[in-house]
């Protein structure tokens, strides 16, 4: 029950910023600036680990999920003012929030390509291209 509770609050802040702060020095986890990215909160990050693998910002040609700064010469002004003078316009902000909500991080993707691949290293076709499976019967 508390678990539940903490969870819903959680996502309520999450949910509720417009941006979220991850300065890590190096990348624990990567949950936090995935579920920031979950709920529409655009992740201002260091690029380290697997921070700029999901956040990462090109204006120019309006790609990207969030803000990224160089590790080794970080400076955050320059992040916080990027990101800052991105949010004054609204119709670009939305773009890159719902751009950052769109990617499907769960494990259903990644056991796919562990599959995938794994088939491929013995010469066997893709899974979609195999007998359909056995379904589970219970009783």
């Amino acid at each position: 029950m508390i678990k539940k509770v903490i969870n819903a609050i959680a996502w309520r802040i999450y949910a509720g910023s417009n941006a979220f702060l991850m300065p890590s020095r190096f990348e624990p986890c990567g949950i936090s600036q995935m579920l920031a990215l979950r709920s529409g909160c655009v992740p201002i990050v260091r690029r380290t680990g697997g921070l700029v693998n999901t956040s990462h910002h090109v204006p120019s040609n309006y790609t990207g999920t969030g803000y990224c700064a160089r590790a080794r010469t970080f400076r955050p002004l320059q992040v916080y003012a990027r990101a800052w003078e991105g949010f004054q316009y609204k119709e670009n902000w939305k773009a890159l929030q719902q751009r950052g909500m769109s990617p499907n991080f769960s494990w259903e993707q990644s056991a796919k390509k562990y599959v995938d691949l794994y088939r491929s290293m013995y010469g066997l076709p893709p899974e979609a291209e195999t007998v359909a499976k056995p379904q589970l019967v219970t009783k």
